[in-house]
């Protein structure tokens, strides 16, 4: 039994091998989503190397700047009223620092990308190879200068943030998801910056970068060109741009100018003939005919008018009564909308005078305008005058008057010098009589003038001054 299991085991591996032969997986996975990127960053040799650690670096560098640029402009946008994204501090803000190092590592990222793709054009000289990496990792130096400025600003902005505060919450994922990338960015540029350097310094020495692959027919020989060759191709591209914006302005010039030529010359050729027909006897012979017939007609209506009825009313003197009466019916609707517009405006007026008076008699303290009404109307209810040992201050008599529940109505400096004060009662509910006061004082003269609706209540407002807490007066003179 054991013996025909073998047999029919050797059986199946002869056919297999007879039948398929090596697999070849390019042809097997040809048509595969991706094979082509396998094909394409496979193989050992130090310029494959190379080629592989700038595509996982390019990877890298994008996964970081597409979201920090995301990120960014959802800040921009509907973020900035927190102000710890926009707020200077040591020369920039956190924000411009995002935008910055996420579109510069993006564009050097597709640079490297393209370069990439061009790798079998690249690689057809090794010293401009090199000198390229060397340009790459003089840029991933300032990268890491650049990201390590960026954490640092990240963490001195929100080193006092209040992270159960409403706005710590909307910051927090914003600030986790930064951090992570920034420093997965920085460690992807250190560590693929000196694997490129490495790969760099081989190729420099003469390591092998021929491609596995034929090379393909878009593959241009950069054999003997140098960087100061490209330099100078840039300098030129200016020159080369204006040669051709010349070019193309010149055969637009001489266009327009050959195009008009030919329409003078066709208006030349119509005018010739327009002028030879005028000169013929038919054209005389219809030009006089008209001339007749026109002044024929015009002389006949002219002698037409001199018969008419020229009169401003001619025809309609037997409408001048309806006339008249539609005038007449016009103007009483006039005078019915201005007498309308009248009593509208009257009635505004006394409504808006009720409530200033209603607000008057319901108020509890008095305006600037209320006071001088009232102490206009008001007769007498007492006044005194005293000399004081030292003048009174301001501020601290204003201050009193308050603590004694009287409500300030004005403060000024007279020019005579000192200050005048006007002062009336607080109305609960604003119900009760009026009692108003004015102090006056003037180096060591102060004098007080009260009114008030109700003169018996006078007293009782007079011992609510108490001004001997605020006043030294003096009992000698």
């Amino acid at each position: 039994m054991e013996e025909e299991e073998d047999e029919i085991r050797i059986d199946i591996v002869s056919n297999r091998e007879g039948n398929k032969g090596p697999r070849n997986y390019d042809v097997e996975f040809e048509q595969e989503c991706g094979y082509w990127l396998i094909k394409m960053l496979r193989g050992s040799s130090s310029g494959r190397q190379l080629k592989r650690s700038l595509f996982k670096l390019s990877m890298y560098k994008l996964f970081y700047a597409i979201p920090v640029f995301i990120i960014s402009v959802i800040i921009d946008n509907s973020l900035r009223y927190i102000t710890e994204f926009i707020v200077r501090k040591d020369g920039s803000t956190l924000l411009e620092l995002q935008f910055g190092t996420s579109i510069l590592i993006s564009i050097t990222a597709g640079i490297s990308l393209y370069g990439i793709k061009k790798w079998s054009s690249l690689v057809t000289n090794r010293e401009l190879l090199v000198k390229f990496m060397y340009i790459l990792m003089a840029f991933l130096v300032l990268y890491f200068i650049l990201i390590i400025t960026t954490i640092s600003k990240l963490f001195n902005t929100f080193s006092d943030m209040d992270w159960s505060s409403d706005v710590g919450v909307i910051v927090l994922p914003i600030y986790i998801i930064t951090a992570v990338l920034l420093f997965m960015c920085l460690i992807a540029i250190v560590y693929f910056g000196l694997d490129i350097s490495f790969h760099a310094d081989n190729i420099s020495m003469g390591a092998r970068i021929a491609e596995p692959e034929p090379l393909p027919d878009d593959t241009v020989d950069l054999s003997g060109i140098t960087l100061s060759h490209l330099g100078l191709a840039l300098l030129a591209m200016p020159l080369l741009l204006f040669e051709e914006c010349r070019e193309q302005a010149s055969y637009i010039y001489m266009t327009a100018e050959r195009g008009m030529r030919k329409t003078i010359a066709h208006r030349k050729k119509m005018h010739k003939k327009a002028a030879k027909a005028r000169k013929s006897f038919l054209n005389r012979m219809t030009k006089t005919m008209t001339r007749f017939w026109t002044d024929m007609v015009g002389s006949w209506k002219e002698r037409k008018k001199l018969f008419e009825d020229h009169t401003p009313l001619a025809g309609l003197t037997d409408a001048s009564e309806e006339l008249e009466r539609d005038a007449a019916a016009v103007r009483l609707q006039e005078l019915i909308k201005q007498r309308e517009i009248a009593e509208e405006k009257a009635r505004l007026e006394r409504e808006e005078k009720e409530r200033l008076e209603k607000e008057e008699r319901e108020a509890r303290t008095m305006t600037a305008k209320m006071f001088k009404s009232a102490w206009n109307k008001l007769n007498s209810a007492g006044s005194f005058q005293c000399k004081l040992k030292t003048p009174a201050v301001q501020p601290a008599f204003v201050e009193h008057l308050r603590k004694q529940a009287f409500h300030v109505v004005f403060v000024s400096n007279p020019a005579t010098g000192g200050f005048e004060i006007g002062v009336c009662n607080v109305r609960e509910n604003g119900e009760g009589p009026w009692f108003l006061a004015r102090f006056l004082s003037v180096d060591e003269t102060f004098s007080a003038v009260m009114k008030c609706e109700d003169p018996s209540t006078v007293t009782t407002h007079v011992k609510r001054f108490a001004l001997a807490k605020v006043l030294r007066i003096n009992t000698k003179a």
